[in-house]
Order: C-alpha cells, then structure tokens, then sequence
C-alpha cells in the first residue's frame, strides 16, 4: 500500500510539474490570453519591418487563434488554428497579414515554455517558423 501512494505521489507530482493537470483543465497550456509588445527597433532587428510593433493580445481557445484589440480586449476575428504535441505548438494561420510572414494555410511550428505566467517562443530545428514570436515574452492575462 506505500508503494501505491508513493508511486501516485509522484506521478501527481510529476503531472502537476510538466503541466498536464493545467492542460486538462484548460484544454492545451497555452490556452488563454496572452499579451506581448514588440518595439520599433526590437521589430526592425528581427523581421526587417516595423509593422508588427506595438501592443498585441491574442487568444487561444478550442484549438482556434483569435486577435484582439490589445487596449479594450475587443475581438477582432479568427486569425487561424493550432495543435500542441507536447511543448510544441503547429500553427495555420487563415489570415494574410502585411508581412511576407505567415503565410496562410502553411503550418507552423513552434517550441513554448511556460514558466509564471510568461510564454516563451523558439524555434524548432528542421521545421518553418515564425521569428517574431521569439522577440520578446508574453503575458497570460486571462
């Protein structure tokens, strides 16, 4: 019988530390809304343009990307899907935006880390992503 509760401490323990209670709560880990905002210069050095600078909000929900007005949280429109497999995010996105960057209906991958509260993005070798979610942290705030 110790050997049963120690062998389901762990594994809680271990479940509750690589994020799956989260998960099964809220659907993936990155679901929420999340905040981030890139500077002029910060856009420039990365992506050649300065069209993704300023405050951004977006949503993760259902295995759908929303965009949201980052002063009122107001949404926007779908801007396309994801999938998680472990700490990898593929992303499709349905929407052109004025960068040569996402291209829609290409996917595109991309390694997460969470730690309190703050997501971090990275790219996964051998696989197209997206550089301009590495620039800087976001923000769950909902």
């Amino acid at each position: 019988m110790r050997r049963l509760l120690a062998a389901l401490l762990v594994a809680t323990t271990l479940a509750a530390a690589s994020g799956v209670a989260d998960a099964r709560i809220n659907g993936t880990p990155v679901d929420g809304r999340w905040k981030w905002t890139i500077t002029r210069a910060e856009a420039l050095q990365c992506c050649g343009t300065a069209a993704i600078a300023g405050p951004s909000l977006s949503e993760f929900r259902d295995g759908r990307i929303y965009a949201l007005d980052a002063g009122t949280g107001r949404l926007i429109g779908l801007r396309g899907t994801y999938t998680v497999a472990g700490n990898v995010v593929t992303f499709v996105f349905s929407h052109k935006y004025p960068t040569p960057l996402p291209i829609p209906g290409k996917p595109y991958s991309m390694r997460f880390n969470i730690y309190r509260d703050r997501l971090t993005w990275s790219m996964v070798p051998g696989r197209p992503g997206l550089t301009g979610l590495t620039i800087v942290p976001w923000v769950r705030v909902g």
